[in-house]
């Protein structure tokens, strides 16, 4: 006899997520971006997360919705560009013993070449995906844009913004 699960729980991953590496920092990345797609993505939150155990990193969200395109951006860097809540403290008898140390975390671990993403929600955002993908990977300091398959990834509901 078979024997079914159900599983119900509900994630929605009605989005498409772009994948960005660059040597840019955060704000210039997100200027060019920005001037690229014509659109205006403007800092909302630092969203918490508490990714390792014991410590809350913070993420900054930058959000712009665009009511004649009928989308919405999100744009956030996959390491804390804040400093976190706490500091690990060093131990041992190292060059850095007794200090407090900070520590980043990545968003999406599996993705350590990609700096920040953007993710795009709305009327056809795989089709407007692939363009922006394309636009954004001509821009002068972006080394590579791409589309990444988010069901694939184990961390994927981090991205659940």
């Amino acid at each position: 006899m078979a024997k079914h699960i159900l599983n119900n729980t509900f994630e929605s991953y009605d989005f498409s997520v772009i994948g960005i590496a660059t040597r840019m920092n955060l704000y210039e990345t997100l200027a060019h971006v920005n001037l690229a797609l014509n659109i205006e993505l403007a800092y909302t939150v630092n969203l918490p997360f508490p990714l390792s155990e014991g410590h809350e990193f913070q993420f900054a969200i930058f959000e712009y919705e665009s009511s004649s395109m009928e989308m919405e951006f999100q744009f956030i860097s996959n390491t804390s560009n804040l400093l976190p809540t706490s500091k690990i403290q060093s131990t041992g008898d190292g060059l850095f013993s007794g200090m407090a140390v900070d520590e980043t975390a990545r968003l999406i671990k599996e993705l350590p070449s990609v700096d920040f993403f953007l993710c795009m929600k709305g009327k056809a955002h795989e089709h407007r995906a692939l363009s922006a993908a394309a636009i954004i990977d001509g821009i002068n300091g972006i080394t590579n844009a791409e589309i990444i398959d988010i069901q694939s990834l184990p961390s994927r509901q981090n991205l659940l913004l």
